[in-house]
């Protein structure tokens, strides 16, 4: 197909413009550093989050994705070993946010990808840790271990199996990992 470019800024941090989520009103949302930047649909530009103002100092957001219902925007910070939670008000603002984990491994350890599966359940990938975060709807935690150290992760859709993750590695392979929970659509 055609490329076209949408947005061309210097992104910042050294993550640059990793996490990518969009709204049920298709506003784009782009990480950026320490900040969420919206992109309404005539691609004007706003800051929507400004981690400075939120949990934690020398903030790197990697990836962002809103809840099922659009009512929380969910924000992994690398640098802070974090995922964070910002309710969205009816009105599109974001209000205060809230610390829904922190990743207590090595040191070397961060979160990346957040995706939501069908029960309510959150996985965030843990940079080349061969685990992925399990973040319960009752808020409890479980660290799972795969084979491989991830990095990207999806759930299957579309000829491939909806049960499972699917992730990439930094071996330059992709697994797919059998959850028994299907994408949230």
């Amino acid at each position: 197909g055609e490329v076209t470019t949408l947005v061309q800024e210097s992104f910042l941090g050294f993550l640059g413009a990793s996490g990518l989520a969009m709204d049920k009103k298709g506003n784009l949302y782009v990480t950026n550093g320490n900040k969420v930047i919206k992109y309404d649909r005539n691609l004007k530009s706003s800051v929507f989050i400004d981690g400075k103002k939120g949990i934690g100092k020398n903030q790197s957001f990697f990836s962002i994705d809103f809840d099922p219902k659009y009512e929380n925007l969910y924000v992994s910070d690398f640098t802070n070993k974090t995922v964070v939670r910002y309710p969205i008000a009816p009105d599109g603002t974001p209000g205060k946010p809230e610390l829904i984990a922190k990743i207590e491994l090595e040191s070397r350890l961060a979160p990346l990808n957040i995706i939501f599966g069908d029960k309510g359940n959150i996985y965030v990938s843990i940079d080349i840790s061969s685990s992925l975060l399990k973040i319960k709807p009752d808020g409890s935690q479980e660290m799972v271990k795969i084979y491989g150290a991830n990095h990207i992760i999806a759930f299957g859709g579309r000829g491939f199996d909806e049960e499972s993750i699917y992730y990439t590695t930094n071996n330059g392979r992709i697994y797919k990992y059998y959850i028994g929970e299907r994408q949230s659509q």
